[in-house]
C-alpha cells in the first residue's frame, strides 16, 4: 500500500511531533501506511546563525537574484538565540510549528522539551501567542518571519530576567519591548506565565488546579489527525498543551528513587491472555451494549423474566455509581465502565451467594472503585486507555529491530510492523499472513475480513442472526485463494480499471470532500467533523479505506450469481484514535453483513453486478453504525477469538482426570456414616458370635493368663465402673501396669459382654507413630488376630498418616494425636458423632497436638453428649488434669516391675579400658562449676584423675559421644554373656542411631552373636514390626531407638537400657524466628520412663551415659508444655483449620496452659506476612489455601511454605536442601585462627548473589565427590587440600580427583552435610505424607526439578519462606573518561547500605555478599539475624522484582506512580499500574491452584497451571526481555 497521494481541504488538521497543529496536511494525511519506507537523509543544519560565506553565487543570464537576508549580519537570530538558552537550561530542542491565518497571515507556536532531572520522565510546555487585538501577537506575512518571532516570544517568556535583546537583530527589538511591556501589566496572578522555570510553574499551577477541582476529567490522548485542544482566555492558552491527566504527576523523591519493574509486551500478553482465559465468561456479566448487536440496548438493570436469579445484576448504590462516573471522567469509555459496573456488582452479589471463583472474589474484596480499575486494566486494550493510564514506551519496544538479522528480515519486519499497525492485528500475525500472501498486502487484507468472522471454519450461528451458510462457504478463504490464480487479458484489465474509475466518480459525488483518491484505492471519512463530547475531547476519527490491489476483482459481474461467489472489495477501517481491537471489530462487522439481512442480499446483488454501489453501502453502514461500537465496545477476547483461535483452559478449582492422591492418612474417616458403626441386630448377634468363638479357643485362654498377671486387671471392675458412670476419667498407671494396653479392652470387652458392640467405637491415641503401630499389633495378638492379615484382623486397627489397617467391623483403632487432629479439623466429623470413647494416652508429655486435643474435647464434650473421654498416662499430675475437666475422677493403677539397678557415668566409665572421649569439651565452665562437679564425682567414689578427667570431658560436652555408646554396649553384653538378654539404647535421632550402630558393631566381641535393630519413625511398618520379634537361638538383641521407645511399647527380652539423656526437642530460634528441633537433655520423668523399658520381665539394669552432677543441675523434673516455650504459628494455622471463624486469643485462653497473648498476636502477625491468613480479620481471620497446606505439614511454617512452592514449581531438590540448611548448621567449618581461608574457599562456590544459593553449589559438590570416589572421596573433598571445589565437583575421577595439587582446603563439615541428608529425607517424608508427591519419590527425579535451574525461581521461594525484605542502597554511579569512552568506576562494599523498616542492618563479615557492589534487584532477603554491636544479617539472597510482588505482601496499586507492597508503602516500586492488576490477578488465580490441590495433589506426570507458567516466565528474566 502506498501513502495517500492528496489532502482533503478545510478538514482537522494533523499534529506536529510536538501534537500541536499544523497546515501541512488534513486528519487523513497523517495516517501511517503499511508499506515502510527509508528516511530521507536530513539537510545539514548551520547552528550559529546566517552563513558568512564570502563567495557570492554567480547569476545565470535570466535568473533572479536571492531575497534579501531577513536579519543582517553580525546579530544571532532569534532561533539560533533559543536554541543556544535551551541547551544551556538543559532543555531538548524546542519544536517551533508555524500556521497560516484565515487572514493569510502567519502566526507560530513553540513546544519547549526536557527530561525530568529526577524521574526522567518527558515534559512539555506548550507555548502560543495570544490572538489579535493583543499587542503580542504575531501575524507575520512568510511563514520564516512568523518562526522567529515565535522563538522570540518563548524567549522572553522564561529569559525575561536577562538582557538578550542587545543580541537580537535591531527589528526584533521593538517586540522584545512589546513583551516588556506586557509583563509589567500583568496581575500577580498571571506570575507563572512569566515564570524563568517555565515546567517547575506548569508543575505547580496542576497541583493547585488539581487541589481545587480534586480529580478533574483526564482528556483522551489524540493520535496523528486529532486537533489540539483549545484553551479559553487571552493567555491562558499558552500555558501547556495537555490536561493533568496527559503526563504523568510529579512524583515525590521516594518514588523517583524506587526501582522500575516492567513487564515486555510478550509477557504481557502471555499473561493477559492467562488471566482473561480463566475468568468467569463475560456473557453473564454483560453490560450495557457490550458485545451485543449493534442496535440493541441494554442497562444493568434490563434482567429478563425468569433468569437466574444468581445471575441478575442489583442496581448500584449512589456511592458505586459515582465512582463509575468518575472513571468516565478520568478518560475510560462510558461503554467499558458500563460493563465494569455490572460485572463488579454481579461478582459481588455472587460471591455473596457461595461463589469459589478467585477473580470474583478478588474483584468483591477490593474497594469498588479499585475493582473497577482492575476490571477495566484486564480487559480494555492499551492503545484505548486514557492517556495518564498508558505505559510509557514497552521494555521490548526496540528488541525485535536489534534482534533481526541482514537487511532483507529488517525489511520484512518493517513491512509486518506497519501492516500491523495500519490494520490492527499483532505484528506476528502480519509477519505470517504477509508470507502467506507471498508480501502482498492486499491479498493480506482480503484475507482478513474472512478470518475475522471464521469464514471457513465451524461457524457459530446467534440465534438472533439469519445467516447464509451457503454465502459464508463461497466467501471462504479457499474461494478468494482462487481466484487469486485467475489472469486477466490486457482488455479486462482495461475493463476493470474503467469501472473502477466510474466507481470513484461516484463515490466522489456522494461524499464530496471526505472522499479522496489514493495509489491503491481510496479513502472515505465516515466520521463526523464535529467532536463527539465535551469541548475536551478530541475527535475519534473512522476512515473506510478501499484497495485495488492487483490480485482484487472488484468491481466485476459474475458468471453465475447463483453458484459464483461475488467479487467484494477489499477494505479495513482505519483510525488514528481508535484503538485496535474496535477497528477490527468495525471491519468484521461490514464483512457480516454480506452474509445477514437485512443487507446481505442487496449487497451480493450489487456485487455480482459488477457496476460498484458496495462500497457506498458500505460507508453508509459504517458511518450510522460506529459510534455505537464506539461508545459500547465489544469483548476484545470476542474480536480476535476466530482470528487468533479461542485458548481453553482448566480453570482452577476445576477437577481434573487423575488418579486419586489425596490424603491416604485421612481415608479411616471418610466416607463412613453413622452406620458404619451403629450396627443392625443381624450384625450385633454376628460380632457376640465371633468374639464367642475366640474365647473359647485354647491360644486365647493362654493370652488370659498372661493378660491376668498385670496389675490392671485386677482393677479391670472398678474401671468399667468408672468409664460408665463418668464423662471423664483419668487413669494413672505405673510403667508395667498394663493401662495402655488392657483399659481399653476392659471397655470393648464390657460392651461385647452387654450385647452392645454395635453401639461402640473406641479411638486410642498415641504420641507417636511407632507406638500406636506396636500397641495394635500388642492389642490384637491378645484377641488371636493379626494386624498385618488382612483376614485375620477384625476389631483391632491402627490409622497413621499415609497407613491405615482396619477391617470394616474395627471397634477399636489406634492412631496419632495428629490424625485425630485432622479428623477433627478435615475428615468431617468436627464432633466426633461416630465415637463413644476417646482414649488419650501418655498425656503428661504436654506435646502441643495433646494439649490442643485435651482443649478440643473440652468444648466437644458439649457439643456430643455421649462421647466418654478417658486421659491415660505413667507420670501425671492428677489434680491439674481433673480440675480441668471439671473435678474428673481419677483412678491409679499400682505398677508392677523388676527391680532395676542404675550405672551413672561415674560407674560406667571406671569399666571402660579402651575407651577415650572424642574431642574438646564444648560448653564453658567456671572454675567454681569445675570445682563442685570433681566433688560430686568424688562423693560417688572416683579416685583416679585419669577418670575424673573424663567424667569432666563427657559431663561438659554438648553432643552424643557414640565410642562411649558402643563401649558401654560392649560391657553390658560381655558381663552379661552368661544371663543374656536384649539391650535398648535411647538416641536422639535417625543420623545418631546410625553412628550409634557404626559404633556398637565396632565394639562388641565378635564371639557375640548380637543382632542389631534400628527403631524410629521414619520406618516402614513392617520394619518397625521386626524389632519386636524373637531373635535367633542363641542370638541377642541390641535396639537402637529414639524415644518412640520411651511409652506405651514394650519390646519382649529387653533387660537392659543405655540411656544417652539426650532427646530433641522443638525450640524457638529468635536469631531466626525458626522453630528447630535442638538436642537437649531429657527430664528426669522422662529418664524414668527410659529405665522402667529395663525391668518389664525380669530384674534389669539402666546405664545412664550422664553424671549424678547432670541430673541434678541439668535436667528439669517435667518436661515443660510445648505450648508455653515454642512460638505458636503452627497451633494457630491447626486450630483455624479446625475452627475458621473462632477467636484463636479467646480459644487459647481455655488450654490447661495457656501461652502468653503477645506470642499469639506475634503468631498471628507471622501467619499474616507469610501468607496463611487473610488479611482484616485479626486473630479471627481465615486460612488462605496456602494456610490449609501448611496445617498439614509437620514442619516449620516457613521451611513449609518454601517446599509447598518447590513442588508446585517443580523446583523440590535444591530447596530441600535450603530447608535443611536453615535448620543446621553451617556446611562451612570456619575455624577462628583460619577464617579468612574458610571464607576463601567458601567464596569459591559463589553463585547468585546468594549465600544459600552458594552453599547448594558446595553441597552438590559433596554428592559428586562421594558419588565417584565413596566416602573416601567425599572426606578428601571436605577436608583435605587439593583442586579447587568447583572444578573437582565437575571433574573428579576416583582418586585422581582429590590429588594435593594446591593448598586451599575446602573447610566443609561432613557432619552437617550427614544432617542436611537425613533432614532432606525427613522433609521429603513430610511432603509425601500429606499427599502432596508420591511415596517413595526421590528427590532428585526429574518431574519434581523441571525448573531446578531457574535462580530467580529459587530465589523468589527462599524469600516466600523468609518473609524478609531488605532495602541495597547503592551509591550514585561514578565515572572515569577512558580510551573508548565513560567507564563506571567500581564501588566500595562500604558504600552499599542495607535498610529495614526499622533502621540500618549490616551484612555479616561471613555472607559472601559482604564485598557485592553490584545487584540487579535492589532488595534481598535474610534468614538470621544476630544483634552484637550492630544488627548482622546471614544466609542472605537477592530478591528479584517480581519475587516480592508474586510471593510477598500485598500489591497496592497507586496511579501516576506505581504499586506498593504491604500496607505501610515502605516498599514501592514504579510500573505501569496495568502491572500491579495483573500481578493481583495472577496470585489470586494461583490461590485458587492451591485451593484445588488439598484435594487433588499436584500432578508429576502433567503440566504446571497456566497461573503457575505465567508467574515462571516473569521470574525466570525479571520481566526483562527473552
Amino acid at each position: 500500500m502506498s501513502p495517500p497521494s492528496k489532502s482533503f481541504k478545510g478538514k482537522a488538521a494533523s499534529t506536529s511531533s510536538a501534537g500541536h497543529p499544523t497546515t501541512s496536511s488534513s486528519a487523513l494525511d497523517a495516517t501511517a501506511t503499511p508499506t515502510a519506507r527509508k528516511p530521507k537523509n536530513r539537510p545539514a543544519i548551520l547552528k550559529s546563525g546566517n552563513s558568512q560565506a564570502s563567495n557570492k553565487p554567480v547569476l545565470e543570464p535570466g535568473q533572479e537574484p536571492p531575497p534579501p537576508p531577513l536579519f543582517p549580519v553580525g546579530y544571532k537570530t532569534p532561533i539560533s538565540l533559543l536554541n543556544e538558552r535551551c541547551q544551556k537550561s538543559s532543555f531538548g530542542k524546542p519544536a517551533i510549528a508555524s500556521k497560516q491565518l484565515a487572514s493569510g497571515l502567519w502566526t507560530a507556536t513553540v513546544t519547549l522539551h526536557r527530561s525530568h532531572p529526577n524521574t526522567k520522565d518527558h515534559e512539555s510546555v506548550y507555548m502560543r501567542p495570544p490572538p489579535p487585538p493583543s499587542p503580542i501577537a504575531i501575524e507575520k506575512p512568510t511563514a520564516l518571519e512568523a518562526r522567529h518571532w515565535g522563538a522570540l516570544y518563548a524567549l522572553f517568556r522564561f529569559s525575561n530576567h536577562l538582557r538578550l535583546n542587545i543580541q537580537l537583530p535591531p527589528t526584533t527589538r521593538d517586540y522584545w519591548a512589546a513583551l516588556e511591556h506586557e509583563k509589567k501589566q500583568s496581575d500577580k496572578y498571571k506570575d507563572w506565565y512569566w515564570s524563568t522555570t517555565p515546567f517547575e510553574a506548569q508543575a505547580e499551577r496542576e497541583k493547585e488546579a488539581a487541589s481545587r477541582q480534586g480529580a478533574s476529567g483526564a482528556e483522551r490522548g489524540s493520535g496523528a489527525g486529532a486537533a489540539g485542544v483549545a484553551h479559553g482566555g487571552a493567555h491562558a492558552s499558552g500555558s501547556t498543551s495537555s490536561s493533568s491527566h496527559s503526563k504523568p504527576a510529579v512524583l515525590s523523591k521516594a518514588w523517583t528513587s524506587a526501582p522500575e519493574v516492567k513487564m515486555p509486551s510478550t509477557l504481557r500478553d502471555l499473561v493477559e491472555e492467562t488471566i482473561r482465559s480463566l475468568m468467569p465468561s463475560n456473557s453473564s456479566n454483560n453490560a450495557s451494549g457490550a458485545a451485543t448487536p449493534l442496535g440493541s440496548t441494554q442497562d444493568h438493570s434490563d434482567d429478563e423474566d425468569g433468569q437466574d436469579p444468581r445471575n441478575a445484576v442489583p442496581l448500584p448504590t449512589v456511592e458505586e455509581q459515582a465512582a463509575a462516573d468518575e472513571l468516565v471522567q478520568l478518560g475510560f469509555r462510558k461503554g467499558y465502565v458500563s460493563t465494569a459496573l455490572a460485572y463488579v456488582l454481579r461478582a459481588r452479589h455472587q460471591v455473596s451467594n457461595a461463589s469459589s471463583d478467585p477473580l470474583l472474589k478478588s474483584l468483591a474484596s477490593q474497594p469498588f472503585k479499585s475493582a473497577l480499575l482492575s476490571y477495566l486494566h484486564l480487559h480494555v486494550s492499551e492503545d484505548d486507555l486514557p492517556a495518564s493510564f498508558r505505559s510509557s514506551k514497552p521494555a521490548d519496544s526496540n528488541a525485535r529491530i536489534a534482534t533481526s538479522h541482514g537487511s532483507d528480515a529488517l525489511g520484512k519486519l518493517w513491512k509486518a510492523q506497519a501492516l500491523a499497525k495500519d490494520v490492527g492485528i499483532p505484528v506476528p500475525m502480519a509477519e505470517k499472513l504477509l508470507e502467506e500472501c507471498s508480501g502482498e498486502e492486499g491479498k493480506v487484507v482480503e484475507l482478513l475480513t474472512r478470518k475475522l468472522n471464521g469464514w471457513g471454519q465451524a461457524f457459530e450461528i446467534d440465534e438472533d442472526d439469519e445467516i447464509d451458510l451457503e454465502q459464508v462457504a463461497r466467501l471462504s478463504d479457499d474461494h478468494v485463494k482462487q481466484g487469486w490464480t485467475w489472469p486477466l487479458t490486457a482488455d479486462e484489465r482495461k475493463e476493470l480499471q474503467d469501472r473502477r474509475k466510474a466507481e470513484l466518480m461516484g463515490l466522489e459525488g456522494i461524499f464530496g470532500d471526505r472522499f479522496r483518491k489514493t495509489d491503491l484505492g481510496c479513502e472515505i471519512l465516515v466520521s463526523s467533523l464535529k467532536p463527539r463530547r465535551q469541548a475536551a475531547a478530541p475527535k475519534e476519527q473512522v476512515i473506510l479505506r478501499i484497495l485495488f490491489h492487483p490480485a482484487s476483482f472488484y468491481p466485476s459481474p459474475s458468471a453465475d450469481p447463483g453458484t459464483s461467489s461475488p467479487y467484494l472489495p477489499t477494505f479495513y477501517v482505519y483510525s488514528s484514535t481508535l484503538p485496535a481491537f474496535i477497528r477490527l471489530y468495525l471491519t468484521s462487522l461490514i464483512a457480516q453483513q454480506f452474509v445477514v439481512e437485512p443487507h446481505g442480499a442487496e449487497w451480493r446483488d450489487l456485487a455480482h453486478a459488477g457496476y460498484g454501489g458496495v462500497v457506498a453501502e458500505m460507508a453508509t453502514f459504517l458511518q450510522e453504525n460506529w459510534d455505537r461500537a464506539v461508545d459500547h465496545p465489544p469483548d476484545s477476547r470476542m474480536v480476535l477469538s476466530k482470528l487468533l483461535g479461542s485458548a481453553r483452559s482448566m480453570r482452577p478449582g476445576q477437577a481434573t482426570p487423575r488418579a486419586d492422591k489425596s490424603n491416604k492418612s485421612l481415608n479411616f474417616f471418610r466416607g463412613r456414616g453413622p452406620s458404619s458403626f451403629f450396627v443392625s441386630p443381624a450384625q450385633q448377634a454376628e460380632l457376640v458370635r465371633y468374639w464367642t468363638g475366640t474365647m473359647q479357643k485354647p491360644a486365647y485362654a493362654d493370652m488370659m493368663a498372661v493378660r491376668s498377671k498385670l496389675p490392671a486387671f485386677d482393677m479391670k471392675h472398678r474401671i468399667v465402673d468408672l468409664v460408665s458412670s463418668n464423662r471423664v476419667v483419668i487413669v494413672s498407671g505405673e510403667t508395667g501396669s498394663g493401662k495402655t494396653t488392657q483399659v481399653p479392652s476392659f471397655i470393648l470387652d464390657d460392651a461385647i459382654a452387654k450385647g452392645q458392640a454395635g453401639s461402640i467405637n473406641i479411638i486410642v491415641t498415641q504420641p507417636r507413630r511407632i507406638s500406636a503401630i506396636g500397641v495394635a499389633t500388642r492389642v490384637a495378638a491378645e484377641r488371636l488376630e493379626d494386624i498385618n492379615d488382612v483376614s485375620s484382623r477384625k476389631l483391632i486397627g491402627y490409622a497413621i498418616r499415609g497407613e491405615r489397617k482396619a477391617s470394616k467391623d474395627c471397634r477399636m483403632i489406634f492412631c496419632t494425636t495428629g490424625v485425630v487432629l485432622a479428623r477433627l479439623s478435615r475428615g468431617g466429623d468436627a464432633d466426633l458423632a461416630e465415637i463413644s470413647h476417646i482414649f488419650i494416652d501418655e498425656v503428661h508429655e504436654r506435646s502441643v497436638d495433646s494439649d490442643f486435643l485435651l482443649l478440643e474435647l473440652r468444648d466437644l464434650l458439649k457439643r456430643n453428649l455421649k462421647i466418654k473421654v478417658v486421659l491415660m498416662s505413667a507420670t501425671i499430675n492428677q489434680k491439674q488434669f481433673s480440675d480441668y475437666y471439671g473435678g474428673a475422677p481419677c483412678i491409679e493403677i499400682p505398677g508392677f516391675t523388676h527391680p532395676v539397678q542404675d550405672h551413672y557415668l561415674e560407674d560406667i566409665v571406671p569399666h571402660l579400658r579402651k575407651f577415650s572421649p572424642a574431642g574438646k569439651p564444648t560448653r564453658k565452665a567456671t572454675q567454681a562449676q569445675l570445682d563442685r562437679m570433681r566433688e560430686s564425682f568424688i562423693s560417688q567414689g572416683v579416685e583416679n584423675e585419669r577418670h575424673l578427667s573424663m567424667l569432666e570431658t563427657l559431663t561438659r560436652s554438648e553432643r552424643i559421644d557414640f565410642g562411649l555408646v558402643g563401649a558401654t554396649v560392649a560391657y553390658c553384653l560381655e558381663q552379661s554373656r552368661d544371663v543374656g538378654g536384649d539391650v535398648l539404647v535411647f538416641m536422639t535421632g535417625v543420623l545418631e542411631i546410625k553412628n550409634a550402630v557404626k559404633a556398637i558393631e565396632s565394639a562388641i566381641s565378635s564371639s557375640d552373636r548380637v543382632e542389631v535393630f534400628h527403631l524410629h519413625a521414619n520406618l516402614t511398618s513392617a520394619e518397625q514390626t521386626s524389632v519386636f520379634r524373637k531373635t535367633k537361638a542363641d542370638h541377642r538383641k541390641v535396639v537402637v531407638a529414639t524415644n518412640v521407645a520411651e511409652t506405651s511399647i514394650t519390646i519382649d527380652g529387653i533387660v537392659y537400657v543405655v540411656d544417652s539423656g539426650r532427646v530433641k526437642e522443638n525450640q524457638f530460634d529468635p536469631d531466626t524466628s525458626v522453630t528447630k528441633l535442638v538436642e537437649v537433655w531429657t527430664s528426669k520423668a522422662s529418664s524414668k520412663q527410659r529405665r522402667g523399658r529395663a525391668g518389664r520381665t525380669r530384674p534389669g539394669q539402666c546405664f545412664k551415659l550422664f553424671s549424678h552432677y547432670t541430673e541434678e543441675t541439668a535436667m528439669a523434673n517435667h518436661p515443660t508444655p510445648e505450648m508455653v516455650r515454642i512460638p505458636l504459628e503452627s497451633l494457630c494455622l491447626q486450630i483455624k483449620a479446625m475452627r475458621a471463624d473462632e477467636d484463636v486469643t479467646t480459644f487459647l485462653a481455655k488450654a490447661l496452659n495457656p501461652p502468653d497473648v503477645r506470642a499469639i498476636d506475634s503468631a498471628g502477625a507471622t501467619l499474616l506476612l507469610l501468607g496463611a491468613i487473610e488479611e482484616g480479620g485479626g486473630t479471627k481471620s481465615r486460612l488462605t489455601p496456602l494456610g490449609m497446606h501448611l496445617a498439614m505439614l509437620p514442619l516449620d511454617l516457613r521451611l513449609g511454605k518454601m517446599l509447598v512452592l518447590a513442588a508446585i514449581f517443580k523446583c523440590l531438590d535444591p530447596i530441600l536442601t535450603v530447608a535443611a540448611f536453615l535448620s543446621s548448621k553451617s556446611l562451612f567449618n570456619v575455624p577462628f585462627e583460619k577464617r579468612d581461608e574458610a571464607q576463601k574457599a567458601r567464596s569459591m562456590y559463589y553463585t547468585g548473589r546468594s549465600d544459600l544459593l552458594s552453599d547448594i553449589k558446595g553441597f552438590e559438590g559433596c554428592i559428586a565427590a562421594r558419588n565417584d570416589g565413596g566416602h573416601a572421596g567425599l572426606r578428601a573433598y571436605a577436608e583435605n587440600v587439593g583442586k579447587s571445589p568447583l572444578a573437582r565437583a565437575q571433574t573428579c575421577e576416583a582418586n585422581a580427583a582429590f590429588s594435593v595439587t594446591s593448598s586451599l582446603q575446602n573447610f566443609i563439615s561432613l557432619a552437617t552435610f550427614r544432617d542436611v541428608l537425613q533432614l532432606r529425607t525427613e522433609y521429603l517424608h513430610a511432603l509425601s505424607d500429606v499427599g502432596f508427591i508420591p511415596f517413595r519419590t526421590q528427590a532428585s527425579n526429574e518431574s519434581l526439578n523441571t525448573n531446578a535451574k531457574n535462580e530467580n525461581l529459587l530465589k523468589a521461594i527462599i524469600f516466600a519462606g523468609t518473609a524478609r525484605l531488605v532495602k541495597v542502597k547503592l551509591p550514585p554511579a561514578l565515572f572515569d573518561k577512558g580510551a573508548s569512552g565513560a567507564i563506571e568506576r567500581d564501588r566500595e562494599s562500604k558504600e552499599v547500605k542495607y535498610f529495614e523498616r526499622d533502621g540500618r542492618v549490616f551484612l555479616h563479615p561471613g555472607s559472601l555478599l559482604f564485598t557485592e557492589t553490584r545487584f540487579s534487584s535492589p532488595f534481598v532477603t535474610y534468614f538470621a539475624k544476630h544483634v552484637t554491636t550492630k544488627p548482622f544479617l546471614r544466609d542472605v539472597t537477592e530478591v528479584p522484582l517480581y519475587g516480592v510482588l508474586l510471593f510477598g505482601e500485598r500489591v497496592n496499586v497507586e496511579l501516576d506512580k506505581g504499586v506498593t507492597v504491604g500496607t505501610d508503602g515502605w516498599v514501592m516500586m514504579r510500573a505501569w499500574p496495568r502491572i500491579g492488576v495483573l500481578v493481583n490477578s495472577l496470585r489470586r488465580l494461583f490461590d485458587a491452584d492451591l485451593e484445588a490441590m488439598i484435594e487433588s495433589p499436584p500432578d508429576l506426570e502433567g503440566g504446571a497451571s497456566p497461573a503457575v507458567d505465567a508467574m515462571l516466565a516473569l521470574l525466570e528474566r525479571d520481566g526483562g526481555l527473552y
